[in-house]
């Protein structure tokens, strides 16, 4: 168990590498487009695209995802170079290539992996890894698979539970951390949630919520005082009273998913991820028709 955890938190730190690398090669903007500088640009990139599969392969090791993830990666790099020898020293060429191969990210694509890949779906058949056409979006897919998953919580070494009033456990997993640890003690037993699963790693927490917006996943990172929260909500169900959530990018009565994220201190973190958790709906808020009235939960 000890080790799943561990590969759990290097994923996120293999993450941070990848991003910080993809920063460095992003498109430059202040170049002078003399021969050594777009030479040195293209170095640049032939070695990032190493060090990528790199991290990409060690997580698919260490998460034990499968030859198939591993083949992909090495198929996919393989056409990069190739498509990236084509580029020469072609300026434009090689910005298309970082745009098209590296940091590029398809809105349709983000759409169809929050769609199907979410925490307690009945269809695990979904894997839009094989649809990733860059690294970019292979890295949003593993983020979104690690988060959005019931079972990488449940595998984790778990360090207390208790029940809820609805008699569904909450359940405290992972490392030993004092905000994690306040977050699980404080939890209000009365809040109308399903199975609650909050995980302890070393830089963030992680939390996965049932029965609301089907299950809402929040991700917690505290930076000395300040706590920045995410979160992905996979079931729009009542677009009016999401619209009214701290943080949320704005939906309409169409809309599938959504996500947001707010910051808070660290003195109101248990207060205001509580409070932020009951205004999620259920779905007993489901809205009815296109007037303002809904349903509200029966014990709202």
């Amino acid at each position: 168990m000890k080790v799943e955890l561990e590969n759990i938190e290097n994923f996120f730190k293999y993450d941070l590498e990848i991003k910080k690398i993809m920063h460095s090669v992003d498109i430059p903007f202040d170049c002078d487009y003399k021969d050594e500088y777009v030479i040195g640009y293209a170095d640049k990139l032939y070695d990032s695209l190493e060090t990528f599969k790199y991290y990409l392969v060690k997580i698919i090791n260490e998460l034990k995802m499968g030859k198939d993830y591993s083949n992909y990666i090495d198929k996919i790099f393989k056409n990069y170079k190739k498509e990236l020898s084509r580029c020469g020293m072609n300026f434009d060429k090689l910005t298309h290539f970082y745009t098209n191969n590296i940091g590029g990210m398809r809105e349709s694509y983000i759409d169809d992996v929050n769609m199907n890949c979410y925490g307690y779906s009945i269809d695990k058949g979904y894997d839009g890894f094989f649809e990733a056409k860059t690294v970019n979006e292979m890295l949003h897919f593993l983020h979104h698979k690690i988060t959005n998953n019931e079972k990488f919580y449940q595998n984790m070494p778990q360090l207390e539970q208790k029940n809820n009033s609805s008699s569904y456990p909450i359940t405290l997993y992972g490392r030993e951390n004092n905000i994690a640890k306040n977050i699980y003690d404080n939890f209000p037993l009365s809040l109308d949630v399903g199975y609650t699963d909050i995980l302890s790693l070393k830089d963030k927490i992680l939390l996965m919520i049932r029965d609301r917006g089907h299950a809402l996943s929040i991700e917690i990172n505290v930076r000395n005082n300040e706590c920045d929260i995410k979160y992905f909500i996979p079931k729009v169900i009542n677009h009016i009273m999401v619209n009214n959530l701290r943080g949320v990018r704005k939906v309409n009565e169409n809309s599938r998913f959504t996500l947001g994220e707010f910051r808070t201190n660290i003195e109101q973190l248990d207060e205001s991820l509580y409070e932020f958790i009951g205004k999620v709906p259920t779905d007993d808020d489901r809205y009815v028709g296109d007037t303002q009235d809904f349903e509200v939960g029966r014990n709202r």
